[in-house]
């Protein structure tokens, strides 16, 4: 006997949830630097309930925090390089 597994709906978007068919440019948009305007290969995206958006920047080893209606993003962790301590 064989079954169709169920999907599961555990990615945190509502299952109501529309999309827009053009999207915009809301983080960086600037090219690839190190600017607070520029990112620099983003690997991982998250976004609180305050619609604000932060991006793991790689290869420039830092967080940034872009939140809604500012042109550049904010240092939150990072920016002295890679390594293992805390900083």
């Amino acid at each position: 006997m064989s079954s169709t597994p169920t999907p599961s709906r555990n990615d945190g978007i509502c299952a109501t949830t529309t999309w827009a068919r053009q999207g915009s440019t809301v983080a960086d948009g600037n090219g690839c630097g190190y600017a607070l305007n520029q990112l620099n290969y983003p690997m991982e995206i998250f976004i609180d309930e305050d619609r604000t958006i932060y991006v793991v920047d790689t290869s420039n080893t830092r967080i940034v925090k872009w939140t809604e209606g500012i042109p550049f993003g904010e240092i939150v962790a990072g920016k002295l390089g890679a390594g293992s301590g805390t900083a």
